[in-house]
């Protein structure tokens, strides 16, 4: 929870854009750690708008690829238990 309110608690002036950055990717790692995949989600997409906005196109590529590679070893291993 902590993680999410610094998150929040940071403006949006553009000065604090990598602090932004830097948060929601943490934020990332411990939803992905708790096995929490909506929120996961949600703040994938939300660090590749992020990284949109500001033109980082090879950062978007990144985290396109991460999600889609998030999706094929959830199914993959979903298949195995069947």
């Amino acid at each position: 929870m902590a993680l999410l309110n610094a998150l929040r608690a940071l403006p949006e002036d553009p000065a604090y854009e990598d602090e932004r950055v830097l948060a929601t990717m943490k934020l990332i790692e411990y939803l992905k750690e708790t096995g929490r995949v909506d929120s996961y989600i949600k703040y994938v997409h939300l660090l590749t708008q992020q990284h949109l906005l500001a033109k980082h196109f090879t950062e978007v590529s990144f985290y396109s690829l991460f999600l889609f590679l998030f999706f094929i070893y959830s199914y993959s291993y979903l298949f195995l238990l069947i």
